[in-house]
């Protein structure tokens, strides 16, 4: 028997789901059917079958009858032409169909009548490994065999047939004269088998490829009128031409009278949408939203077990004895074909228990936490659910629950804040009260000291917040800029984004910033939008975001999370675009404007308006402004009592106010909702194909006391903001300052600037400024030394420095960059760490006589040789140099020198097959001879360096090979026994001329490792002196003579003692005590008790960690897994590197090291550079075949490896499941 194929698959879905979460223990699958869990009481079913479908057909061509044909449900097929070859198959056989031998089969049922006849609704399934090129047909259904010629004289099209063409299946379904109508598609995979289902209804064609739904398409045309009583049915050719014959592998044909599968598809669909609407069914409090039609088309009607609690149409009473569970059942129709049917159990709460859920629901998103206090006027809800809530308070000095009335206004709501002293922490009860029936709920919270005011004069510096423009992949988020006069910005934070939406669109454009009254909150407002990489300007308009996104502050440095607050759903928007916030005095309240469009109207947009207090609660939206044109992007101003509002009109005609189309328009009221009367403005009006205006209020110190004002517009034709200045708002007069002037932030597009302290600015600058950047160097191979601090602002500020990660083993004289953690501030330190080689002789840096390179090798390098210059030509007096003569008619040029930093970037250029050649003096020992260049000209070239000593003949030092526009180096080593004249040869290798930019040679030679003494020869037995003889009496000494101090500095010796031993010395004596590994003139030796150990091979320690130790020297070319008593460890250059975790290989394979050590418990897969494996207890499993899980799901593992490559099926207990690109798809 065959495996179970993707259509069993697709049956047993949801039981797969509950054996791999049982067996295999991982998180539950949620189906289409899937409740909300136990506590939802939603009693589920399979879809009910109000007829049970007729198998017509059912092949699966493990076997041909004696004739050829084969035979499966309720019919026959027989061999047309050709002859079909059964080939293995997953078990079993397939049917294998060559166009070139006109393979194809005719199907009947069983009696001979016609397959079809009779049927209007059918579903045809089956798994094809198809042929990617030409055209071919699955199968091909019309009432005869006529030949076909496309709309021939008029004639009908008429026929069903699926048609593969350039891997793309194409199910047509045709009885038409003229174009042809749409059809469904499915595009396929190459080299794989899949499953296809097709479903003709009444009236649409829906098609499915394993097990998915891929597309439907609407159609009219009966199939017992396309396919009359005596159709017929091919398989593998049509009637076209010459019968477009197939070239393809088929199996698992199944043709069934009926639309099950569609059925189920959509019953699923619309559970899922039932089960949204109804929402939380353990705690029923109000109506219920009971659906009449899903989104697929079905109708759906319900009942009730309890009407006297829930009705039919989903109004429910509350109960008074308590909770009552109903059950309300969906039945779901198409037309009048009984499709599915669902139940539901719900638990509608009584009065007690509804009033007990309503104070639950009750929140305010103020408290005494950090970040959650009260720096203003709140929200007091006046209503929750169908329930009035009353306030009370016994701090109603600081927190008024009362609402006022405001002559000629909207009112003043319940909830006006005042400041106290001191921080305080206010109680208010809210009393909830439905039906007679009451409860309540204390909220306490802390209200924050009333700062100081801030004066006018006090205003010194200014801030802006922006976007830069869909042109970046970053430009729709939020930038930061300063400035001191209003007129020149500093970008902030290195000109990158400061704050990014991780929400919605995940993009924002149109920041605004408003302070708030009291002076010390902030509330940054944005739209929700996201151009670049998004679905254009047409969708932004009419089907874009209903929310605005919002963040806030206390001191502009630290912002709180973002959050988006959907303010416009209620009008229909089709865009929430460049909101603005002003402060109503008379309120109490911030009203918030934006422009939307509502496509369900018109195409205008207009400005709506909501009002809050605490930017988390709104009001419903109301129109704020409309014109006879489009209007956009307004901002307003407060002066004296006079609000003066701005706003683009985004028409393309001029509007009633006489404003061009992209000019921006005045207008002025004496209150934020009252009524705006225009001020003209020629000035303005000649300022056309402008957008986003942003007012803001010069300083005085700015302006020499004089009131001025800047009006900033962005000219979106691309030359970005300007300014605008006036000194009266009221005579609509703005002028430009000069060209020179000013100076905007680098990409700043609509954006706000706001004026602040001297103490905000100085605290801006420190967080958001750039650090200096540190520029050091470091020996190859060899973290560098860091400094503690940077200079941000003029002000020294302690960094940590994230060396994690970082290599420092890249190319000579290359730089790493290294970010570090700033104190106070966001912005990341960088340091560039040039890489220099140890024990360097020369550096060379070619054409480079201001070589920064050179500067810093003299400063670390004592052995280095050109301590006089970078580059010099060789003479008689000095010791080395080129011998190349430069110049146009000389051996080589100058390659233009742009950088004194970077040695790469320029050097030598040899002309006309000449070469490039120095001369350098060496003293005896082993020298390492690199030379460097880069692929100047982007192009590659191919170069050889030779070298002779004292004249001699020449020798191949190494292939040194420039790279397209990289840079590269090679490197050779000599060895000399006594100083010498090197010559250096740069040789073109083939038809390119050479190149150069540096040459560096170090000292390899090594000082000697230090060798034990022989064991000592033993003295041979004393002989015994005679009997001494007494001294006379003896002469008293004179006064002793103190001893020396100690002959031994601290630490290892650099000379054995008289026994033969090294040891290590503190305070002038052998410290047995110690056990490390230590250095001395001649390397790093591992001591044990004092001495220096040099049978030991193993892992020893220091203070700078754990070292590989090989005859009691530091291997540092240990690069690998090592042992020790607690465990292996990854060790990289002779050291554990407790940072490392991923795969290493040794001897024994491949192991799963974590922060330094084989996780011998580890299971699980793990990525390298060469794939995803899976590891067992540790050791990547290279036997292991099946399904493996991680974070991102369940994967096909072959071989030990996850296999992207793979696109088919994998059996898993039992199951038959589908795999793409190697990912299981449960």
């Amino acid at each position: 028997m065959k495996n179970q194929k993707y259509r069993q698959w697709c049956n047993r879905k949801a039981l797969l789901a509950g054996v791999l979460a049982v067996s295999m223990a991982v998180t539950p699958m949620t189906t289409a059917f899937a409740g909300t869990g136990t506590q939802t009481a939603i009693a589920l079913q399979d879809a009910k079958e109000t007829s049970d479908e007729v198998v017509l057909a059912d092949f699966d061509f493990n076997e041909a009858g004696d004739d050829g044909s084969f035979s499966g449900g309720n019919a026959i097929a027989t061999v047309g032409g050709g002859s079909i070859e059964l080939v293995d198959h997953d078990g079993g056989k397939a049917a294998k169909f060559v166009a070139s031998d006109k393979d194809w089969m005719q199907v009947r049922a069983a009696d001979g009548s016609s397959l079809l006849k009779g049927h209007d609704e059918v579903t045809i399934s089956y798994d094809i490994l198809p042929e990617m090129s030409n055209s071919h047909w699955v199968f091909y259904a019309a009432e005869n065999g006529n030949s076909l010629n496309w709309n021939d004289n008029g004639n009908k099209e008429r026929y069903l047939g699926v048609l593969v063409k350039n891997g793309t299946t194409e199910i047509e379904r045709y009885n038409n004269t003229g174009s042809r109508p749409a059809n469904p598609t499915i595009k396929m995979a190459a080299s794989q088998w899949q499953h296809v289902d097709i479903v003709y209804t009444k009236d649409a064609t829906v098609a499915y490829l394993n097990g998915v739904r891929v597309s439907k398409v609407a159609s009219s045309y009966s199939l017992t009128d396309i396919l009359g009583d005596n159709g017929i049915f091919w398989i593998g050719k049509a009637a076209w031409g010459g019968g477009e014959y197939s070239s393809m592998q088929l199996d698992n044909l199944k043709i069934v009278a009926g639309t099950r599968l569609y059925d189920n598809d959509r019953v699923t669909a619309a559970a899922s949408e039932l089960e949204t609407a109804l929402g939380d069914m353990d705690h029923i409090i109000g109506n219920l939203n009971l659906l009449r039609t899903s989104s697929d088309g079905l109708s759906i009607t319900w009942t009730s077990d309890n009407v006297n609690i829930v009705k039919e149409d989903g109004t429910v009473t509350i109960p008074t004895d308590g909770n009552k569970e109903v059950t309300l059942t969906a039945t779901m129709k198409d037309g009048e074909k009984i499709v599915g049917e669902k139940t539901y159990k719900v638990t509608v709460l009584d009065q007690n228990a509804m009033l007990k859920e309503l104070a639950d629901q009750l929140t305010l998103p103020y408290s005494t936490e950090r970040g959650s206090e009260v720096y203003g006027n709140i929200t007091l809800p006046e209503t929750i659910g169908a329930a009035e809530v009353t306030w009370s308070t016994e701090q109603s000095d600081i927190v008024d629950v009362a609402s006022h009335e405001v002559e000629g206004y909207d009112a003043m709501p319940a909830g006006a804040v005042t400041r106290p002293e001191k921080d305080t922490d206010v109680t208010l009860t809210a009393t909830i009260t439905w039906k007679g029936l009451s409860t309540t709920k204390d909220f306490t919270f802390t209200v924050k000291a009333a700062p100081k005011q801030i004066e006018d004069a006090e205003y010194t510096d200014y801030f802006f917040a922006y976007f830069a423009g869909e042109g970046y992949s970053d430009g729709e988020q939020i930038y930061f800029a300063s400035s001191q006069d209003g007129m020149n910005w500093d970008d902030l934070n290195n000109n990158h984004p400061i704050l990014t939406s991780t929400l919605g669109e995940k993009g924002v454009r149109d920041p605004f910033i408003i302070r708030s009254p009291e002076g010390d909150k902030f509330y940054l407002i944005a739209t929700d939008l996201k151009i670049n990489g998004g679905n254009g300007w047409d969708a932004a308009q009419n089907s874009g975001s209903q929310s605005l996104m919002i963040w806030e502050s206390t001191d502009l440095v630290n912002w709180s999370d973002e959050r988006m607050v959907e303010v416009s759903a209620a009008i229909g928007a089709g865009c929430t675009w460049a909101p603005e916030a002003t402060y109503d005095e008379k309120t109490g309240e911030y009203v918030i404007y934006w422009a939307s469009r509502t496509p369900s109207v018109d195409t205008k947009q207009r400005l709506y308006y909501v009002k809050t207090r605490d930017f988390y609660t709104f009001t419903e939206p109301k129109l704020y402004i409309e014109k006879d044109q489009s209007s956009i992007d307004t901002t307003m101003i407060e002066h004296n009592g006079t609000y003066y509002r701005f706003t683009k009109n985004e028409g393309d005609s001029t509007n009633s106010l006489g404003a061009k189309t992209k000019t921006i328009f005045l207008e002025k009221s004496d209150s934020v909702l009252g009524n705006f009367t225009q001020i003209a403005s020629d000035s303005l009006n000649s300022n056309q194909y402008v957008e986003g205006p942003t007012i803001f209020k010069l300083n005085q110190d700015d302006t020499d006391g004089i009131d001025k004002w800047c009006l900033l517009v962005d000219d979106f034709g691309g030359g970005g903001y300007y300014p605008l200045v006036t000194t009266d708002l009221e005579s609509g007069v703005f002028t430009k300052p000069e060209s020179g002037t000013y100076k905007m932030p680098s990409r700043a597009r609509h954006g706000t600037p706001i004026r602040v302290t001297s103490e905000e600015y100085q605290k801006i600058m420190a967080a958001y400024s750039s650090p200096e950047t540190v520029t050091t160097t470091t020996i190859m191979g060899q973290e560098p030394q860091l400094p503690e601090t940077v200079t941000v602002n003029g002000a020294e500020k302690a960094v940590t420095w994230n060396l994690e990660g970082v290599s420092f083993a890249g190319n000579p004289y290359s730089y790493v960059t290294v970010t570090g953690s700033v104190e106070g501030s966001i912005v990341a330190a960088t340091a560039q760490v040039q890489l220099i080689p140890e024990n360097v002789e020369y550096m060379i840096d070619s054409n480079n006589i201001g070589s920064q390179t050179w500067e810093n090798v003299k400063a670390v390098s004592d052995k280095l040789l050109n301590t006089e210059a970078a580059d010099q030509a060789k003479t008689e007096e000095n010791s080395w140099g080129y011998t190349s003569v430069v110049g146009d008619s000389g051996d080589m040029k100058g390659y233009s020198e742009v950088s004194s930093t970077n040695p790469y970037a320029g050097g030598w250029w040899a002309r006309g097959s000449k070469n490039i050649t120095y001369q350098v003096t060496l003293p005896a020992g082993e020298h390492q001879i690199m030379l460097g260049c880069t692929g100047w000209w982007s192009m590659g070239r191919e170069m050889d360096v030779y070298y002779s000593v004292n004249g001699g003949a020449e020798s191949k030092l190494c292939d040194f090979d420039a790279v397209k526009s990289s840079e590269t180096y090679a490197e050779g080593t000599i060895e000399l026994p006594e100083e010498a004249v090197v010559t250096l040869t740069v040789k073109k290798a083939a038809g390119d001329d050479p190149i150069l930019s540096w040459i560096s040679i170090s000292d390899l030679t090594k000082a000697p490792d230090p060798t034990p003494d022989p064991d000592p020869t033993p003295d041979p037995n004393p002989t015994p002196d005679p009997d001494p003889t007494p001294d006379p009496n003896p002469t008293p000494d004179p006064d002793p003579t103190p001893d020396p101090e100690p002959t031994h500095a601290d630490g290892l010796a650099n000379s054995p003692e008289a026994d033969g031993s090294w040891y290590y010395y503190l305070d002038g004596k052998v410290a047995e005590g110690v056990t490390t590994v230590a250095q001395n003139a001649y390397g790093w030796f591992y001591i044990n008790h004092g001495k220096v150990d040099f049978s030991y091979t193993g892992l020893a320690q220091n203070a700078y960690g754990w070292w590989k130790i090989v005859g009691g020297v530091v291997d540092f070319n240990c690069n690998g897994l090592e042992a020790n008593e607690y465990g292996w460890w990854k060790v990289t250059g002779g050291q554990v590197d407790f940072t490392y975790t991923g795969l290493e290989a040794n001897e024994y394979g491949w192991w799963m090291v974590i922060n330094g050590k084989i996780d011998f418990n580890y299971n699980g897969l793990q990525a390298n550079e060469y794939g995803w494996w899976k590891v067992t207890n540790g050791k990547v499993d290279f036997t292991y075949n099946g399904v493996a899980r991680n974070e991102y799901g369940w994967w096909y593992v072959a071989g030990g490896k996850i296999d992207f490559g793979y696109t088919g099926l994998v059996k898993i207990l039992g199951v038959m499941c589908p795999v793409v690109n190697g990912k299981v798809m449960i």
